[in-house]
């Protein structure tokens, strides 16, 4: 009686290792990973990674590490939808990634930098264009006191933005009168050279389509400069600038800034002032910098 026992024991035992070992090898099935970075390849830390069986719907997450990268792993073999997900991003995604066990299935992404948004609250009777500031900032240059406050005497003043760097080797910088205790622009009459190298191979190739260059240095005589970031303080504070008031090219600036709006509003359709407002509601922004350059070999670059 105790040998039949004996063996049934033994095959249960055997059935159970059996059994276990399917479970352990069905655990570990594949992994999905890959790298999260910005428009220029930096890392992207912090990022939540989804991925979903589109069989069954179960979802599995991940965080990215110091390097932007992770790994989701014990996924069983099927088609999956991964979803990268940041602060100041756009949402990455990507369909029918294919799992097999035992297997790593890689998936990269390159996360677009979010627009930003913004509310502001119009009183003025419900219209928009009747707000006040931004009723002063569209009539700026329209009249006679505009750009009659501070200007700057420069010489080789270097302003670094991104990757361009303006280099502004002599003349004067005019200013428009503040708003709401802030400068948001100005006008460079002199002369100045532009130096750009896009970051990446994509924005490279976006250059040449336009220059036949992956790269561009540009000289110019003329830069309308529109801003809502540290642009008038890091001016006002360099040893490069002299800071004057009045000037002798206040009339030409004023005409620039004019042909300026002019461009922007009817050709560009391009609303700066509402882009001001925003900043000037809200100034713990970083703020925007933009820069209208009448170059000598390219006559209209933004």
């Amino acid at each position: 009686m105790k040998q039949p026992f004996s063996r049934a024991l033994a095959a249960l035992a055997a059935l159970m290792v059996i059994t276990l070992s399917l479970i352990i090898v069905r655990a570990a099935g594949g992994q999905i990973e890959g790298k999260v970075s910005d428009p220029k390849g930096a890392a992207v830390v912090g990022a939540t990674v989804r991925v979903t069986d589109n069989e069954t719907n179960r979802t599995s997450s991940g965080i990215t590490d110091a390097q932007g990268r992770y790994k989701i792993a014990g996924l069983t073999a099927g088609s999956y939808t991964v979803v990268v997900s940041a602060n100041g991003f756009t949402d990455g995604r990507l369909e029918n990634v294919k799992v097999d066990d035992d297997a790593v299935a890689p998936a990269d992404f390159k996360l677009e930098i979010a627009a930003v948004q913004a509310q502001v609250d119009v009183t003025s009777g419900g219209k928009g264009n009747s707000e006040p500031l931004y009723q002063q900032l569209r009539q700026q240059a329209k009249t006679e006191q505009e750009f009659s406050g501070p200007y700057a005497t420069v010489n080789n003043l270097v302003l670094q933005r991104d990757a361009a760097k303006f280099t502004l080797k002599s003349g004067e910088i005019y200013f428009l009168t503040s708003i709401e205790g802030r400068v948001t622009g100005g006008v460079f009459i002199g002369e100045g050279e532009l130096s750009l190298v896009p970051p990446t191979d994509i924005e490279k190739q976006s250059l040449a389509v336009f220059t036949n260059e992956p790269r561009i240095t540009e000289a110019f005589t003329r830069l309308v400069l529109r801003f809502t970031d540290m642009t008038y303080a890091e001016i006002k504070a360099s040893p490069n600038a002299k800071i004057a008031t009045g000037g002798p090219q206040v009339d030409r600036a004023r005409d620039l800034y004019r042909e300026n709006q002019q461009l922007l509003r009817r050709r560009l359709s391009d609303n700066r002032e509402m882009r001001t407002l925003v900043d000037l509601y809200t100034p713990e922004r970083p703020g925007f910098f933009n820069a209208f350059i009448e170059g000598k070999r390219f006559s209209k670059l933004i």
